[in-house]
């Protein structure tokens, strides 16, 4: 990672020591307020034509969208009529074979340029907030240039999460029908007394894949930063999300983390229904709805990505023993590379030779 030139002006480094939870959400709390248009601005690269295409399907679907909008308006004002699904019918007999063709093939288009481009941002924003622990200075250009330099190997990151995340949902999804029948027949035999149990064992089973999905998140986000900043390879970072995370002692602070990050989301999810709401009842407007969906979406990302940033750095401190101050005093030598290796000064010019 490249960093400022010598006499250019650079925050301090933070004092690098093992963080109380509180002091932990303060620091990314920080960060994140300090840094919110930088890394705004890195995301939005991408955000933008993602909502571009979403833009161009809702061109093609808005009469659908707008039917639904209708009938959804009729039976607040009017919740004793039946609804008249006729609009909706007639918008459905409207739409064209072409634009069905064209919204899928839009859709494809997005998922695509998501898969090849929002790792590059997100790499990017991991750049940021660890130049802002650091007390470097965070340039949207300069986390660019860092995030280019791991784009391929993020990418590779990717579909090994990828592949691996698919053969443990088919995996749960046969557990999920086993459990079930379970559960079933548990009710059916014990009746009331089963019905509980069942219940209460369903409940067990839906906070515990809860929980499960935020730790993977934490896994999967402290995978991609090992990768971006550790410059290791995508099968050793694979393996150091999951260890650090999950592993070393730390797995109940860890979840703590995920659950903190989880509350966070729900927050700013139930923020953004509201607010996307009132503006779609009052304007009408799709195209409105989904620009205000993709703030909120840059808004969250964003604070996640610092949230687990951080907490990155604090667990190589507690489970590693990795001496980030010393890093940070090399980084700020006029001489420091980068973030995930120490500075190393240039070799000595031999003293110039008299001709004989």
């Amino acid at each position: 990672m490249a960093v400022a030139p010598p006499g250019s002006s650079r925050a301090r480094p933070p004092s690098l020591r093992p963080l109380s939870i509180g002091e932990l959400f303060d620091r990314a709390f920080s960060i994140y307020f300090r840094h919110l248009l930088t890394f705004a601005a890195i995301l939005l690269v991408i955000v933008a034509p993602l909502a571009l295409f979403q833009f161009l399907q809702l061109g093609l679907t808005h009469s659908l969208l707008d039917a639904y909008l209708s009938l959804i308006d009729s039976a607040i004002k009017h919740p004793s009529t039946p609804p008249d699904l006729t609009k909706i019918n007639d918008a459905v007999l409207a739409q064209s074979p072409y634009s069905e063709m064209a919204s899928f093939a839009i859709s494809g288009l997005t998922y695509l340029f998501g898969f090849f481009a929002l790792p590059l941002a997100n790499a990017a924003v991991v750049s940021g907030v660890s130049r802002a622990y650091l007390g470097l200075p965070v340039r949207f250009r300069l986390c660019y240039q860092d995030a280019v330099r791991r784009w391929g190997y993020a990418l590779l990151l990717m579909l090994l999460w990828l592949v691996v995340s698919s053969v443990v949902l088919i995996v749960v999804f046969f557990g999920i029908i086993i459990a079930g029948v379970f559960i079933a027949l548990l009710a059916a035999t014990l009746h009331a007394v089963g019905f509980v149990l069942g219940g209460l064992i369903g409940l067990t089973l839906g906070v515990a894949s809860a929980g499960a999905i935020i730790m993977v998140y934490m896994a999967f986000a402290a995978s991609f930063i090992a990768c971006v900043l550790e410059r290791v390879d995508p099968v050793r970072a694979f393996t150091l999300g999951i260890t650090r995370i999950f592993g070393g002692g730390l797995f109940s602070r860890s979840l703590f983390v995920a659950f903190a990050i989880a509350l966070v989301f729900i927050g700013i999810s139930l923020v953004a229904v509201v607010i996307d709401g009132l503006a779609l009842w009052f304007t009408k407007s799709w195209y409105l709805y989904v620009g205000l969906a993709q703030v909120f979406n840059v808004l969250y990302v964003a604070f996640a990505f610092v949230l687990v940033s951080v907490y990155y750095y604090d667990i190589r401190i507690r489970r590693e023993g990795f001496d980030i101050q010393m890093l940070a005093d090399q980084i700020t030598a006029p001489t420091a590379q980068s973030p995930s290796a120490p500075a190393v000064a240039p070799p000595a010019k031999p003293p110039p030779t008299s001709a004989p």
